[in-house]
Protein backbone atom coordinates (compact mmCIF):
# COMPACT_ATOMS: atom_id res chain seq x y z
CA UNK A 1 0.00 0.00 0.00
CA UNK A 2 1.54 3.36 -0.97
CA UNK A 3 2.20 6.12 1.54
CA UNK A 4 -0.54 8.62 0.69
CA UNK A 5 1.00 11.00 3.28
CA UNK A 6 3.56 11.76 0.57
CA UNK A 7 2.36 15.03 -1.01
CA UNK A 8 3.34 13.77 -4.46
CA UNK A 9 0.10 11.77 -4.59
CA UNK A 10 -2.42 14.60 -4.04
CA UNK A 11 -0.35 17.02 -6.13
CA UNK A 12 -0.30 14.56 -9.02
CA UNK A 13 -4.09 14.12 -8.75
CA UNK A 14 -4.64 17.90 -8.70
CA UNK A 15 -2.26 18.27 -11.64
CA UNK A 16 -4.40 15.87 -13.73
CA UNK A 17 -7.57 17.79 -12.83
CA UNK A 18 -6.08 21.18 -13.62
CA UNK A 19 -4.23 20.14 -16.78
CA UNK A 20 -7.17 18.53 -18.64
CA UNK A 21 -7.43 19.42 -22.34
CA UNK A 22 -11.08 20.46 -22.72
CA UNK A 23 -11.16 23.25 -20.17
CA UNK A 24 -12.97 21.55 -17.26
CA UNK A 25 -12.48 23.89 -14.30
CA UNK A 26 -12.86 22.89 -10.66
CA UNK A 27 -13.58 24.79 -7.47
CA UNK A 28 -12.24 23.64 -4.14
CA UNK A 29 -15.69 22.83 -2.75
CA UNK A 30 -16.15 20.37 -5.63
CA UNK A 31 -13.00 18.32 -5.05
CA UNK A 32 -12.31 18.67 -1.31
CA UNK A 33 -14.56 15.74 -0.45
CA UNK A 34 -12.61 13.32 -2.64
CA UNK A 35 -9.24 14.73 -1.51
CA UNK A 36 -10.14 14.26 2.15
CA UNK A 37 -11.56 10.76 1.56
CA UNK A 38 -8.35 9.59 -0.12
CA UNK A 39 -5.66 11.61 1.66
CA UNK A 40 -7.13 12.45 5.06
CA UNK A 41 -8.61 15.43 6.91
CA UNK A 42 -5.39 17.47 7.00
CA UNK A 43 -4.59 17.35 3.29
CA UNK A 44 -5.67 20.90 2.50
CA UNK A 45 -3.61 22.36 5.34
CA UNK A 46 -0.55 20.41 4.14
CA UNK A 47 -0.98 21.73 0.59
CA UNK A 48 -1.15 25.31 1.87
CA UNK A 49 1.79 24.92 4.28
CA UNK A 50 3.98 23.54 1.48
CA UNK A 51 2.97 26.45 -0.81
CA UNK A 52 1.52 24.09 -3.39
CA UNK A 53 -1.76 26.02 -3.32
CA UNK A 54 -2.65 29.39 -1.85
CA UNK A 55 -6.14 28.40 -0.70
CA UNK A 56 -8.54 25.47 -0.44
CA UNK A 57 -11.54 27.66 0.30
CA UNK A 58 -15.10 27.30 -1.01
CA UNK A 59 -15.76 28.74 -4.45
CA UNK A 60 -12.10 29.54 -5.14
CA UNK A 61 -10.80 27.88 -8.30
CA UNK A 62 -8.25 25.07 -8.15
CA UNK A 63 -4.86 26.53 -9.04
CA UNK A 64 -1.56 24.78 -8.33
CA UNK A 65 1.36 27.17 -7.87
CA UNK A 66 4.60 26.59 -9.81
CA UNK A 67 3.09 23.62 -11.62
CA UNK A 68 5.97 23.34 -14.12
CA UNK A 69 8.53 23.03 -11.30
CA UNK A 70 6.79 20.18 -9.45
CA UNK A 71 8.35 16.73 -9.67
CA UNK A 72 6.01 13.91 -8.68
CA UNK A 73 8.47 11.05 -8.51
CA UNK A 74 5.73 8.40 -8.47
CA UNK A 75 6.37 4.91 -9.78
CA UNK A 76 3.91 3.14 -12.04
CA UNK A 77 2.71 1.04 -9.09
CA UNK A 78 2.20 4.16 -6.99
CA UNK A 79 0.11 5.75 -9.71
CA UNK A 80 -1.94 2.57 -10.13
CA UNK A 81 -2.72 2.61 -6.42
CA UNK A 82 -3.85 6.23 -6.68
CA UNK A 83 -5.98 5.50 -9.76
CA UNK A 84 -7.56 2.57 -7.92
CA UNK A 85 -8.56 4.77 -4.99
CA UNK A 86 -10.08 7.37 -7.33
CA UNK A 87 -11.94 4.74 -9.37
CA UNK A 88 -13.36 3.16 -6.20
CA UNK A 89 -15.06 6.47 -5.39
CA UNK A 90 -16.11 7.43 -8.93
CA UNK A 91 -17.69 4.08 -9.78
CA UNK A 92 -20.33 4.67 -7.09
CA UNK A 93 -21.80 7.32 -9.42
CA UNK A 94 -23.55 5.48 -12.33
CA UNK A 95 -22.98 8.32 -14.81
CA UNK A 96 -19.28 8.66 -13.90
CA UNK A 97 -18.86 4.87 -14.14
CA UNK A 98 -20.66 4.82 -17.50
CA UNK A 99 -18.54 7.60 -18.99
CA UNK A 100 -15.34 5.78 -17.99
CA UNK A 101 -16.61 2.62 -19.68
CA UNK A 102 -17.71 4.63 -22.74
CA UNK A 103 -14.32 6.25 -23.31
CA UNK A 104 -12.61 2.89 -22.74
CA UNK A 105 -14.85 1.35 -25.42
CA UNK A 106 -13.78 3.96 -28.03
CA UNK A 107 -11.27 6.63 -27.14
CA UNK A 108 -11.83 8.96 -30.10
CA UNK A 109 -15.62 8.87 -30.07
CA UNK A 110 -15.51 8.95 -26.27
CA UNK A 111 -13.54 12.20 -26.43
CA UNK A 112 -16.25 13.70 -28.61
CA UNK A 113 -18.86 12.68 -26.04
CA UNK A 114 -16.77 14.21 -23.22
CA UNK A 115 -16.58 17.49 -25.15
CA UNK A 116 -20.32 17.56 -25.76
CA UNK A 117 -21.20 16.75 -22.13
CA UNK A 118 -18.79 19.38 -20.81
CA UNK A 119 -20.24 21.95 -23.23
CA UNK A 120 -23.78 21.27 -22.03
CA UNK A 121 -22.87 21.24 -18.33
CA UNK A 122 -21.14 24.61 -18.71
CA UNK A 123 -23.87 26.22 -20.84
CA UNK A 124 -26.63 25.04 -18.49
CA UNK A 125 -24.59 25.83 -15.32
CA UNK A 126 -24.95 22.30 -13.94
CA UNK A 127 -21.41 21.94 -12.52
CA UNK A 128 -22.67 21.23 -8.99
CA UNK A 129 -24.93 18.41 -10.19
CA UNK A 130 -22.19 16.55 -12.05
CA UNK A 131 -19.12 16.85 -9.80
CA UNK A 132 -18.05 13.17 -9.88
CA UNK A 133 -18.77 12.99 -13.60
CA UNK A 134 -16.53 15.99 -14.30
CA UNK A 135 -13.72 14.53 -12.19
CA UNK A 136 -14.03 11.27 -14.16
CA UNK A 137 -13.95 13.22 -17.45
CA UNK A 138 -10.79 15.09 -16.44
CA UNK A 139 -9.11 11.83 -15.41
CA UNK A 140 -10.00 10.21 -18.73
CA UNK A 141 -8.11 12.92 -20.60
CA UNK A 142 -4.88 11.65 -19.01
CA UNK A 143 -3.20 9.02 -21.21
CA UNK A 144 -1.72 7.29 -18.17
CA UNK A 145 -5.13 6.92 -16.54
CA UNK A 146 -6.70 5.75 -19.80
CA UNK A 147 -4.18 2.89 -20.07
CA UNK A 148 -4.25 2.07 -16.35
CA UNK A 149 -5.17 -1.29 -14.85
CA UNK A 150 -7.71 0.48 -12.63
CA UNK A 151 -9.74 1.75 -15.61
CA UNK A 152 -9.38 -1.56 -17.42
CA UNK A 153 -10.66 -3.38 -14.35
CA UNK A 154 -14.03 -1.61 -14.36
CA UNK A 155 -14.35 -1.33 -18.14
CA UNK A 156 -13.06 -4.51 -19.76
CA UNK A 157 -16.25 -6.51 -19.22
CA UNK A 158 -18.65 -3.57 -19.61
CA UNK A 159 -21.60 -3.92 -22.00
CA UNK A 160 -20.95 -7.56 -22.82
CA UNK A 161 -24.61 -8.37 -22.22
CA UNK A 162 -26.65 -8.51 -25.41
CA UNK A 163 -28.82 -5.49 -26.20
CA UNK A 164 -31.25 -6.20 -29.07
CA UNK A 165 -31.27 -3.49 -31.74
CA UNK A 166 -35.01 -3.03 -31.25
CA UNK A 167 -34.19 -1.49 -27.87
CA UNK A 168 -32.45 1.40 -29.69
CA UNK A 169 -35.55 2.68 -31.51
CA UNK A 170 -35.92 5.80 -29.34
CA UNK A 171 -32.19 6.66 -29.68
CA UNK A 172 -32.31 6.20 -33.47
CA UNK A 173 -34.89 9.00 -33.63
CA UNK A 174 -32.39 11.46 -32.14
CA UNK A 175 -29.84 13.24 -34.30
CA UNK A 176 -27.12 13.30 -31.61
CA UNK A 177 -27.14 9.50 -31.37
CA UNK A 178 -26.96 9.13 -35.16
CA UNK A 179 -23.96 11.47 -35.21
CA UNK A 180 -22.22 9.28 -32.62
CA UNK A 181 -22.77 6.22 -34.83
CA UNK A 182 -21.47 8.09 -37.88
CA UNK A 183 -18.37 9.31 -36.06
CA UNK A 184 -17.72 5.83 -34.69
CA UNK A 185 -18.01 4.58 -38.29
CA UNK A 186 -15.47 7.17 -39.45
CA UNK A 187 -13.05 6.20 -36.68
CA UNK A 188 -13.41 2.51 -37.47
CA UNK A 189 -13.20 2.55 -41.25
CA UNK A 190 -11.62 5.71 -42.59
CA UNK A 191 -9.18 6.93 -39.96
CA UNK A 192 -10.50 10.47 -40.43
CA UNK A 193 -9.16 12.91 -37.85
CA UNK A 194 -11.50 13.40 -34.89
CA UNK A 195 -13.61 16.54 -35.09
CA UNK A 196 -15.74 18.14 -32.40
CA UNK A 197 -19.29 18.32 -33.73
CA UNK A 198 -21.73 17.23 -31.05
CA UNK A 199 -22.50 20.50 -29.25
CA UNK A 200 -26.19 19.77 -28.80
CA UNK A 201 -27.51 22.38 -26.39
CA UNK A 202 -30.06 21.98 -23.64
CA UNK A 203 -30.73 19.79 -20.61
CA UNK A 204 -32.74 17.37 -22.79
CA UNK A 205 -29.49 16.25 -24.41
CA UNK A 206 -27.83 15.69 -21.03
CA UNK A 207 -30.80 13.68 -19.77
CA UNK A 208 -30.88 11.56 -22.94
CA UNK A 209 -27.16 10.81 -23.05
CA UNK A 210 -27.07 10.15 -19.29
CA UNK A 211 -29.80 7.52 -19.63
CA UNK A 212 -28.09 5.93 -22.66
CA UNK A 213 -24.74 5.74 -20.87
CA UNK A 214 -26.12 4.47 -17.55
CA UNK A 215 -28.09 1.73 -19.33
CA UNK A 216 -24.98 0.74 -21.31
CA UNK A 217 -26.47 1.47 -24.73
CA UNK A 218 -23.68 3.72 -26.00
CA UNK A 219 -20.96 1.43 -24.62
CA UNK A 220 -22.57 -1.59 -26.28
CA UNK A 221 -22.97 0.26 -29.57
CA UNK A 222 -19.29 1.34 -29.59
CA UNK A 223 -18.15 -2.21 -28.78
CA UNK A 224 -20.36 -3.67 -31.53
CA UNK A 225 -20.13 -0.93 -34.14
CA UNK A 226 -19.82 -3.40 -37.04
CA UNK A 227 -23.14 -5.02 -36.11
CA UNK A 228 -24.77 -1.59 -36.02
CA UNK A 229 -23.38 -0.53 -39.38
CA UNK A 230 -24.78 -3.65 -41.06
CA UNK A 231 -28.26 -3.26 -39.59
CA UNK A 232 -31.04 -1.98 -41.91
CA UNK A 233 -32.85 -0.09 -39.14
CA UNK A 234 -29.66 1.80 -38.24
CA UNK A 235 -28.80 2.56 -41.88
CA UNK A 236 -32.34 3.81 -42.52
CA UNK A 237 -31.96 6.16 -39.54
CA UNK A 238 -28.60 7.41 -40.86
CA UNK A 239 -30.10 7.94 -44.34
CA UNK A 240 -33.03 9.90 -42.85
CA UNK A 241 -30.59 12.06 -40.85
CA UNK A 242 -28.45 12.79 -43.92
CA UNK A 243 -31.60 13.56 -45.97
CA UNK A 244 -32.77 16.03 -43.31
CA UNK A 245 -29.32 17.60 -43.02
CA UNK A 246 -29.01 18.24 -46.77
CA UNK A 247 -32.54 19.60 -47.07
CA UNK A 248 -32.13 21.80 -43.99
CA UNK A 249 -29.13 23.41 -45.66
CA UNK A 250 -31.11 23.96 -48.86
CA UNK A 251 -34.12 25.39 -47.01
CA UNK A 252 -31.94 27.76 -44.96
CA UNK A 253 -30.05 28.91 -48.05
CA UNK A 254 -33.27 29.50 -50.05
CA UNK A 255 -34.98 31.49 -47.29
CA UNK A 256 -31.82 33.47 -46.52
CA UNK A 257 -31.63 34.64 -50.15
CA UNK A 258 -35.40 35.28 -50.19
CA UNK A 259 -35.12 37.45 -47.07
CA UNK A 260 -32.19 39.39 -48.59
CA UNK A 261 -34.13 39.98 -51.82
CA UNK A 262 -37.17 41.16 -49.84
CA UNK A 263 -35.03 43.58 -47.78
CA UNK A 264 -33.40 44.99 -50.93
CA UNK A 265 -36.83 45.48 -52.53
CA UNK A 266 -38.18 47.24 -49.40
CA UNK A 267 -35.19 49.58 -49.26
CA UNK A 268 -35.42 50.35 -52.97
CA UNK A 269 -39.18 51.06 -52.80
CA UNK A 270 -38.89 53.39 -49.79
CA UNK A 271 -35.94 55.21 -51.39
CA UNK A 272 -37.73 55.54 -54.75
CA UNK A 273 -40.95 56.64 -53.03
CA UNK A 274 -39.10 59.33 -51.08
CA UNK A 275 -37.56 60.67 -54.31
CA UNK A 276 -40.94 60.65 -56.09
CA UNK A 277 -42.43 62.65 -53.19
CA UNK A 278 -40.25 65.60 -54.20
CA UNK A 279 -42.37 66.35 -57.27
CA UNK A 280 -46.16 66.88 -57.13
CA UNK A 281 -46.46 65.08 -60.49
CA UNK A 282 -45.08 61.82 -59.09
CA UNK A 283 -46.52 62.24 -55.57
CA UNK A 284 -49.20 59.51 -55.95
CA UNK A 285 -46.69 57.05 -57.44
CA UNK A 286 -44.51 57.55 -54.37
CA UNK A 287 -47.49 56.73 -52.12
CA UNK A 288 -48.11 53.51 -54.06
CA UNK A 289 -44.47 52.51 -53.61
CA UNK A 290 -44.75 53.15 -49.85
CA UNK A 291 -47.84 50.92 -49.71
CA UNK A 292 -46.02 48.12 -51.58
CA UNK A 293 -42.98 48.46 -49.31
CA UNK A 294 -45.22 48.32 -46.21
CA UNK A 295 -46.83 45.12 -47.49
CA UNK A 296 -43.36 43.64 -47.97
CA UNK A 297 -42.52 44.57 -44.37
CA UNK A 298 -45.44 42.33 -43.37
CA UNK A 299 -44.11 39.61 -45.68
CA UNK A 300 -40.77 39.64 -43.80
CA UNK A 301 -41.98 37.74 -40.69
CA UNK A 302 -43.98 35.49 -43.02
CA UNK A 303 -40.70 34.37 -44.63
CA UNK A 304 -39.32 33.45 -41.19
CA UNK A 305 -42.51 31.59 -40.24
CA UNK A 306 -42.49 29.67 -43.52
CA UNK A 307 -38.82 28.75 -43.04
CA UNK A 308 -39.43 27.45 -39.53
CA UNK A 309 -42.48 25.46 -40.64
CA UNK A 310 -40.44 23.82 -43.40
CA UNK A 311 -37.69 22.87 -40.94
CA UNK A 312 -40.25 21.61 -38.41
CA UNK A 313 -41.89 19.37 -41.01
CA UNK A 314 -38.48 18.10 -42.11
CA UNK A 315 -37.57 17.14 -38.54
CA UNK A 316 -40.65 14.93 -38.34
CA UNK A 317 -40.07 13.01 -41.59
CA UNK A 318 -39.64 9.33 -40.79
Amino acid sequence: MPDFDNLSFPVYFLHILQDNRIGIQFKWNEIKGMLIEIFGENICQKLIENEIVETCSGDEALEISNLNNISFGLSRDDRESLYGSIVNILQLDPFALGIMQTVYASRKTGRLILDSINFNITVNKLENKYINLRIAMAMLLSSEFYYSTALKGISKTAAVHDLPLDSYRSELQQDWFIRIIMLARIDENNGVIYQKSLETGGPDYLNAIEESIITGKIQYMLLHIDDFLHNKMVNDAIAAYEFRKIHKQRIRKFYDWLAIANDVAIGSEFLSGSILFISHKTYMLGIYLFIVASIQLLIKPGIQISRRLQLFKLNHIK
